[in-house]
């Protein structure tokens, strides 16, 4: 087979791929393997493949490739997408990474029943009163996505073009923002999580959880004081939603993957402890993984390429 090469195509306004793949006596195929997908944006370079197997080359000072605009959920996979400042409204593109959650209402009749929760056994439940498991459901989007969105801006080495805005040469290198979006799916077709969720009965006080099995105190913060490697110790209040949340994300305990004391970050550093995925509720750039393990994905750019910006929650920068 002989050497591929390739022509270099600057989309026009009006453009249609098809007309483009005919034009250069190609597939649409073959232009969208190349170009990271078929979506077209005015100002993009293709490069258009013409015969064999072989990477388009990059313009001198470029790397990556044209991002893929979307990602789509699937079971144990999360979706995401690349949002221009002409969607955002903002100065700057966004990574939107997006939960899609199938939820399961665990009705136990009308007299209740005990169940096994994660690592408590037999605790008490009632099933889910009329109107309530919407409202939970809503309560659990709201909170997540607010804790999660705009901790983080990524940014990419120089000369990548991707996010100049606007798009071309004569654009202004932009930063990143990374969100979270979560979306209930009706089936677990399409989702990337399947989450049984109960509601305790009365007087049960027991906050049985993990990632996979929710109950009505998930929307609750937990006070845990843990002692760090000095003995002193570190008063924190978890936010258990975000927590579990960062679960789903692909994120794992500070220390160690176990539900011991030790992987929450006892004994070891304060800012362990601290941590979202400790006990506490601060971020810091360890935490920003899921969204450059994405970034990647879009954009052919090697994470440990990014450059990432901590904020709190009120979009000041932070230096963790």
């Amino acid at each position: 087979m002989g050497l591929e090469t390739f022509e270099r195509y600057e989309v026009k306004p009006g453009d249609k791929i098809e007309a483009i793949a005919a034009r250069f006596r190609t597939t649409v195929r073959a232009i969208a393997e190349r170009n990271g997908g078929t979506l077209l944006r005015v100002g993009q370079t293709l490069w258009i493949p013409v015969g064999g197997s072989s990477e388009p080359p990059l313009p001198k000072g470029q790397g990556g490739r044209p991002y893929l605009p979307a990602i789509l959920p699937r079971l144990n996979v999360i979706g995401s997408e690349i949002l221009s400042p002409a969607v955002t409204g903002r100065n700057e593109f966004e990574l939107r990474l997006r939960l899609a959650l199938f939820m399961i209402p665990v009705d136990p009749g009308p007299l209740g029943a005990t169940a096994d929760i994660s690592w408590r056994r037999s605790v008490q439940i009632v099933s889910w009163p009329m109107g309530s498991f919407e409202t939970f459901k809503a309560d659990a989007k709201a909170k997540a996505e607010k804790f999660w969105s705009y901790r983080f801006r990524s940014w990419p080495p120089d000369g990548y073009p991707f996010f100049n805005w606007p798009a071309g040469a004569n654009g202004r290198p932009c930063g990143v923002a990374c969100t979270l979006s979560i979306n209930y799916t009706l089936s677990q077709q399409g989702a990337s999580h399947r989450i049984k969720c109960y509601r305790r009965a009365a007087g049960e006080i027991t906050a049985a959880l993990d990632s996979g099995s929710w109950t009505d105190s998930i929307l609750s913060d937990q006070n845990q004081d843990l002692a760090d490697k000095s003995g002193t110790t570190i008063p924190t209040r978890n936010n258990t939603l975000a927590h579990e949340v960062g679960h789903l994300l692909g994120l794992s305990h500070p220390v160690c993957n176990g539900d011991e004391r030790v992987c929450y970050g006892e004994g070891g550093e304060a800012w362990q402890i601290r941590n979202i995925m400790g006990a506490g509720d601060l971020v810091n750039s360890s935490n920003s993984t899921p969204w450059l393990d994405r970034i990647e994905q879009h954009t052919g750019i090697p994470k440990d390429q990014w450059t990432v910006h901590v904020l709190d929650s009120l979009g000041l920068p932070l230096y963790l």
